[in-house]
Formats: structure tokens, C-alpha cells, sequence
């Protein structure tokens, strides 16, 4: 007969040991509520009791869907054996239902696959941490001191002669973008911006002679396999973009990114929930696709990185620490990558076991009317309709009525609960039968159990 106190005190040790955000009674609280769901379904199949594992997501996912104005979602849990896909409501406001496939607006975590991308350009010589980018570009005259490091840290603040939101070209946009120069290298801070990456998008044109998406699908799409990744989506794929008011015309929701010709370095990229997870896995076990070396700078926090509920690794997008993103449960190798269309992914080895996690929902897509109702409601501007090179779009910034605090920090909790209990679950199972082997795949549809 298994022990399972001993075995959940020995499992918190390690989780302690291995460096944790959590005490040992935080884990220990949570572990412990493994035991009465194993009781109550002792004659269960193990897919069973994954999903009454579940429960507490699907509650208070249920919840933050009837509080708040978003369609569908697609959360996907992948620890160890254990691969669950949470899924439900509309891609859309037109009742089209969520798929798990879902090809998402993952904005801001476009930045992740651009980060990918140059630490493999470093580990391959085209440049290095302190390569200036008016000497790799000729075009970008103004950024004389900025270095690759500064761009990939998120340690400055910019100087740009022009708007690009008021572009009426790509050709202009980019012209401004051109003009980017530093104001100030920050010694103390950090700063969260876009223009960095997308002016370290067109370095990476520039030093290669490829285009991004080519350095997309070399670096990052054909080394993983992924099939539903794209910054263009094919026409038979369209109908499962979501995420984006501009989903009919297969366009994302960011406005600096069309203008400057539907992508750039850090908002454009479509992902499903499945691929995200393989591409945060491979970052952390792959040294063919991700430089082992710089492993480290996706969860060590930086020294800028000064606002703990926002922490930030020496990659600078990837956030760390415990704060708004990563749970105080998570492990201290825990990184997570956001978008403000509200996706996140985040990744960790708990007790040696790999744990990634997907929350994806789509606010985005609620409509252009319900979002102007909301606008005038809550007295929040959050809808810009604009009209570019011919072609009618609209930005709606999410965020702005759906706040970290009240949205995504609940589901973050959860989350953080289930992956500690999955990797446990996980170490039992080897307890119990040393050679279990299958995978435990386990998909949930509108809080319904499929089978």
C-alpha cells in the first residue's frame, strides 16, 4: 500500500529544494487535496480522476466567462503524462464554436518566437549581445548606442520622429520606425515596449537576407513540426482564427502590426493552444532549438527588472518571479509569456517533471457592437475603427475592461494548483507502477468530459 504522506512530504521536500515561490505548507495545502479525490474515485479510470482533478479550473473558468465579455477559451495542461484541453463557448460572436485548434491572435507572445529566433542568430555568430544596431542595419541611423542586448533586456526608453499609428502606408510606417532612437538606457528599470522587437525583427532580415517569416518556419515552425502556427493563415485554416475583430480577413487585432504590413517582431503571430505548448517544452529540452546556454535568461530574473508583481527575466518578455504571471505555487524556473488579447503560456520543470500551460481566451472577438455598447457603458475607450490602404480594420484593447486582477490572475491560481497536483499524480503513478508509460489525454468541452 502506498504511503501517501510520506510520499507527498518527500515531493515537497524536493519541490523546496529544487527552488520553489511557495513554503512547504502552500504545497503541502495542495497536495494534500489529491488524497480524498483518489478515495472518492478509487474504481475510476485515471483519465476519470484527472478530470475531477479538474474541477476547481472549470469552476471558476465558468465564472470569469459569465462576468465577462469573452466568446470562448482553449486552456491546455500537459505535465509529465498528463495532457488535458480545456475548451468551450464561440470562436466568435457569431455562435461559431470554439475549436480546440483554435488558431488564436497570440499578440504580445509573438515577441517569444522572436526572442527564439535571435538568441539562435547569437549562438550562430550573425551578431552578438553588444553588436550596435545603426552598424547590423544602416537604415536605423538614430539607434547609434542601442545594442542587442538593451533591445532583447527591455532596458530602454525610445526617441521616434513620427506616430506610427497615424501612418497611412506600410511604406511610411516604416519609415518612422526607422527613426527609432534611445532617449535613455534605463540602469534601474525596465520597460516594456514594442518598438524594440520590431526594429530587432528587421536586424534579423537584414544580417540573414531572410525574410521573418522564413526565419519563422527555419528557426521555430520546421524544427518543432508545428502545423498551426502562422503570420499568414492559409485560406482553408481561416475559419478557426479567433482572438481578433479582424478574423474575417485573417488579420490580427494590433494596429502598429498592420501598418506595418500585418506583423512585425512583436505582435502578428497565430498559434494554437497545442503548438504554444510544444514550443515552451522544446525551449527548455531542446538545445537544437533553443541555445542550452542562454536557458537560464527565460526564468532568471533580470537585474533591471526592479516591480515584483511584473517581474522580468534577462529575456525581457519572459516574466518571472512569482508576480502577476506566474503563480506562487510555480517552481523558481517558471517563465510565462503574455499577449494583451489575454493568452498566456508558461512553462517549468516541477520535481524534474516538464509542466507547461495555455490560457487563451478571445475578447477580442465579441463584436464590434457589443464592444462600442461596453465602450459607452463603462466609459472606457477601447475601440479604434480605422481605415488603412484601403482596407476597413478594428483594434479593440481588451485589457483595458478585462484587468489582470480580476480575469486572469483567478485562472493563473488554478492553473498553478493543477499542474502542482498533476506533476504529483505523476510521481504516484510511478510509485505505484515504476513502468507505466501511456499518456493520459484527457478533453473537456463546454465543462463536459469527452470521451
Amino acid at each position: 500500500m502506498i504511503n501517501f504522506k510520506k510520499i507527498a512530504e518527500k515531493f515537497v521536500d524536493e519541490a523546496l529544494r529544487q527552488g520553489s515561490h511557495a513554503s512547504k505548507e502552500e504545497l503541502l495545502q495542495v497536495i494534500n487535496e489529491v488524497e480524498p479525490v483518489l478515495k472518492e474515485n478509487k474504481d475510476k479510470s485515471l483519465e476519470e480522476i484527472v478530470y475531477a482533478l479538474l474541477q476547481g479550473l472549470l469552476n471558476q473558468t465558468k465564472e470569469i466567462m459569465s462576468n465577462n465579455p469573452i466568446p470562448g477559451y482553449v486552456m491546455q495542461n500537459n505535465t509529465g503524462i498528463i495532457n488535458v484541453t480545456s475548451y468551450g463557448g464561440n470562436l466568435d460572436n457569431e455562435n461559431n464554436k470554439m475549436s480546440k485548434d483554435a488558431l488564436f491572435d497570440i499578440a504580445s507572445i509573438s515577441k517569444l518566437f522572436t526572442q527564439i529566433i535571435s538568441y539562435n542568430l547569437i549562438s550562430e555568430g550573425y551578431y552578438d549581445f553588444d553588436s550596435i544596431v545603426s552598424d547590423l542595419d544602416s537604415r536605423y541611423q538614430n539607434a547609434t548606442n542601442l545594442d542587442i542586448k538593451t533591445i532583447m533586456g527591455f532596458t530602454f526608453s525610445y526617441n521616434l520622429e513620427g506616430n506610427i499609428y497615424n501612418a497611412t502606408s506600410v511604406e511610411e510606417a516604416t519609415q518612422i520606425l526607422h527613426t527609432l532612437g534611445v532617449k535613455e538606457k534605463e540602469k534601474d528599470n525596465y520597460n516594456y515596449i514594442d518598438f524594440g522587437m520590431m526594429c530587432l525583427k528587421d536586424v534579423m532580415e537584414k544580417v540573414t537576407g531572410l525574410s521573418y517569416e522564413e526565419l519563422l518556419n527555419k528557426y521555430i515552425i520546421q524544427k518543432l513540426h508545428l502545423e498551426s502556427t502562422f503570420l499568414n493563415v492559409p485560406e482553408i485554416k481561416k475559419e478557426l482564427i479567433t482572438g481578433t475583430p479582424n478574423a474575417k480577413i485573417g488579420k490580427n487585432n494590433d494596429l502598429k502590426a498592420i501598418k506595418l504590413g500585418g506583423y512585425s517582431g512583436h505582435a502578428g503571430i497565430f498559434a494554437s493552444s497545442n503548438d504554444l505548448i510544444t514550443l515552451v517544452k522544446n525551449l527548455y529540452i531542446n538545445p537544437n532549438f533553443f541555445p542550452t546556454k542562454y536557458l537560464s535568461h527565460t526564468y532568471t530574473e533580470s537585474e533591471f527588472s526592479k516591480e515584483k508583481e511584473y517581474s522580468r527575466g534577462i529575456m525581457g518578455n519572459a516574466c518571472v518571479g512569482g508576480g502577476s504571471f506566474v503563480d506562487k505555487l510555480s517552481p523558481t524556473n517558471e517563465s510565462a509569456y503574455q499577449g494583451s488579447t489575454r493568452t498566456q503560456v508558461n512553462m517549468a520543470i516541477q520535481n524534474g517533471i516538464l509542466t507547461s500551460s495555455t490560457i487563451l481566451m478571445n475578447p477580442s472577438s465579441m463584436g464590434l457592437e457589443h464592444a462600442k455598447e461596453l465602450e459607452e457603458k463603462l466609459n472606457k475607450k477601447f475601440v479604434t475603427e480605422y481605415t488603412f490602404e484601403g482596407q476597413n480594420y478594428v483594434q479593440l484593447a481588451s485589457q483595458v475592461i478585462m484587468p489582470l486582477q480580476t480575469v486572469v490572475k483567478p485562472l493563473k491560481e488554478e492553473m498553478a494548483k493543477l499542474k502542482l497536483k498533476f506533476a504529483f499524480l505523476n510521481t504516484l503513478i510511478r510509485e505505484y507502477e515504476p513502468n507505466y508509460d501511456k499518456s493520459v489525454n484527457v478533453e473537456v468541452e463546454n465543462g463536459k468530459l469527452r470521451k
